[in-house]
């Protein structure tokens, strides 16, 4: 099964890099998510986190954290996958690029969601359960 057919939530929030940070992080409360895509015109430029919230923002005085832009914080690059792409896919794009969100995109290349570790775990519970279904050994008795 695609990732697309598995995706519950489509929503991607966004700002421009240009924004103020407080604007973004603002945006990332208001819209209940953990993270805001960043573009610059209509491309992703980055991503900035809930954790990049914690350092980058926070991690600076208060003078500094008035004049932080959300591109001053977000972290590039901003890996993807198709959203025709199996789990087993999106799991290797989370290993190899050893980032905890991925966008997922269409076949245009426009962004339709961002999956994170968080979402794909219970995804990956269901599926080992199912073939431990199928592994079980039969309750049926052999005539003998």
């Amino acid at each position: 099964m695609s990732i697309g057919k598995m995706m519950r939530d489509r929503q991607v929030v966004s700002c421009s890099g240009d924004q103020s940070a407080v604007d973004a992080i603002k945006l990332m409360k208001e819209k209940n998510v953990g993270c805001v895509l960043v573009t610059e015109g209509q491309k992703p430029a980055g991503i900035v986190t809930d954790r990049d919230v914690a350092l980058r923002f926070w991690g600076e005085d208060e003078q500094a954290r008035k004049n932080l832009k959300a591109k001053d914080l977000m972290t590039k690059p901003v890996h993807t996958i198709s959203e025709d792409a199996g789990v087993h896919e999106l799991v290797k794009a989370f290993s190899e690029s050893k980032s905890r969100r991925v966008l997922v995109t269409n076949n245009a290349g426009a962004s339709v969601g961002i999956l994170s570790t968080d979402d794909v775990l219970p995804l990956l519970a269901d599926e080992i359960s199912e073939l431990s279904k199928a592994l079980a050994p039969s309750k049926t008795k052999l005539a003998g």
